[in-house]
């Protein structure tokens, strides 16, 4: 069975030989860690030497966002300034709080034409 990362990215870490550091990036079965100095070194899943300081993040999550971004990104949705027409200048966005695995929704009213655009978001776990 391949092992999982325990660590989320930007957990800091201790290092049984290297000391303090930060998860940076993982692939299938090591973590990258910066130390200072910005000596970086790959280090396995199953190296037992290796600790959280503090909260360790959550991998699944992370492997889920990183996820969103290749598939945002390889459809233009990431990084993109969008032009609103001038009608939104000086309108208002109203975001409604939203639960896991419900609805939720944010409105934007323009300012004038009483135009309105609402989007809809499931917010999953």
């Amino acid at each position: 069975m391949t092992p999982r990362p325990r660590f989320g990215l930007g957990t800091i870490v201790k290092h049984r030989d290297f000391g303090r550091g930060r998860v940076v990036a993982y692939d299938d079965d090591r973590y990258v860690i910066i130390f200072p100095g910005g000596n970086a070194k790959i280090v396995a899943f199953a190296f037992d030497g290796l600790q959280a300081e503090g909260s360790p993040g959550d991998p699944e999550l992370d492997r889920i966002a990183l996820a969103m971004r290749h598939v945002l990104g390889d459809h233009g949705w990431l990084d993109v300034d969008l032009e609103l027409g001038k009608r939104w200048v000086g309108g208002a966005l109203r975001l409604v709080p939203g639960v896991w695995g419900r609805v939720t929704t944010a409105t934007a009213t323009a300012a004038t034409q009483g135009a309105s655009l609402t989007v809809l978001a499931l917010l999953v776990p």
